[in-house]
C-alpha cells in the first residue's frame, strides 16, 4: 500500500492530538503566516487555518494535499489556503518568503537521513520572515510510556514479531485492523504494517516505512545558516531533554534575512 493509497484512510489511522497543544501555542498575534509540511491529510491544518490568515501545506503526495487543503478551507474559508506538492528537501514556495512559523510535525523530518535533514531545514529558512519561527518535532525511539509515544513505536516488543496495533471504525461501518512489526536498522527503526478491512478481512495489503534517528548533537550541530537555535525540549510539557524524553523539540528563530 503506497502512501497515496493510504490518504483514504489516514485520517482513521493517525490518530493524534498530544502534540496540538503546544504547536497551538507558538501562533501569538504576530502569527499571520504558517507553512506546515508535510501537511498529510491535514490533521493539524484544520487547526492552524483559524488562527492565521495565511497557510501554506506541503506534502510528496497530492492527494494528502487536496484533503489538507479541503479540510483547512473547511473549517475557515476566510484563510488563504494554499497546497504545494513538493519534496521538504527542496522546498521552494513561490511568494513565501516571510512567514512567521513554519512547522515539520512529529517525525516527519525522520523520513529523511540526518544529512538530508540539513537541507530541509536550510530550504525552511529561507521562506521565514526575521524573527520567524521553526518548530521540528522529533521522536527519540527510547523513552517507555504508555500509550506509546509515536503509537506505532513498542519500546517492549522485540524487534522483528508482529503484533497487533489496533482496530478501529471507517466511516462507512467497515473495521480496518493493523498489525506491525519493527527492525533495528543500522542509525533507523524500519516499520512494517499489515492492514485488514471488513470483518471477514476480504481486503488485506501492506506498507512499510523508516524512521532515521535523529539526537540533541544533531541538532545542535545543523543548525542552518540565518537560524537560530532558541530552545530544545525534551517534551511537550517544555521540559529540558534528558535520556528518557520520548521526544526532542527543536524551536529555531531567524536572525538574519
Amino acid at each position: 500500500m503506497s502512501y497515496r493509497d493510504r490518504a483514504a484512510i489516514y485520517t482513521v489511522e493517525y490518530q493524534e492530538s498530544r502534540d496540538l497543544p503546544f504547536v497551538l501555542s507558538l501562533i501569538g498575534d504576530r502569527v499571520r503566516h504558517v507553512i506546515e509540511m508535510p501537511c498529510g491529510a491535514g490533521r493539524l491544518s484544520r487547526h492552524l487555518a483559524p488562527r492565521v490568515e495565511r497557510l501554506d501545506v506541503v506534502d510528496l503526495e497530492p492527494d494528502m494535499v487536496a484533503r489538507a487543503v479541503d479540510s483547512a478551507r473547511r473549517t475557515s474559508p476566510s484563510t488563504r489556503v494554499e497546497g504545494h506538492v513538493q519534496d521538504m528537501r527542496e522546498l521552494s514556495l513561490p511568494d513565501a518568503s516571510g512567514a512567521d512559523l513554519a512547522i515539520i510535525p512529529r517525525e516527519a523530518l525522520q523520513l529523511v537521513p540526518p544529512e538530508d535533514g540539513r537541507r530541509v531545514l536550510a530550504a525552511v529558512a529561507g521562506h521565514l520572515a526575521v524573527g520567524g519561527r521553526l518548530l521540528v518535532d522529533l521522536a527519540t525511539f527510547t523513552g517507555v510510556s504508555d500509550p506509546p509515544d509515536p503509537d506505532y513505536f513498542k519500546p517492549r516488543m522485540p524487534f522483528e514479531v508482529w503484533s497487533e496495533d489496533w482496530v478501529r471504525a471507517l466511516p462507512d461501518g467497515r473495521v480496518l485492523r493493523r498489525a506491525s512489526k519493527q527492525s533495528e536498522v543500522p542509525g533507523a527503526i524500519h516499520f512494517e504494517m499489515k492492514y485488514s478491512l471488513g470483518s471477514d478481512f476480504e481486503q488485506q495489503w501492506s506498507s512499510s516505512m523508516t524512521l532515521y534517528r535523529y539526537s540533541c548533537t544533531w541538532i545542535d550541530e545543523s543548525v542552518p545558516t540565518g537560524l537560530r537555535l532558541e530552545h530544545v525540549y525534551g517534551g511537550y510539557d517544555r521540559s529540558s531533554p534528558g535520556p528518557a524524553s520520548r521526544r526532542l523539540l527543536a524551536l529555531y528563530v531567524k536572525s538574519t534575512s
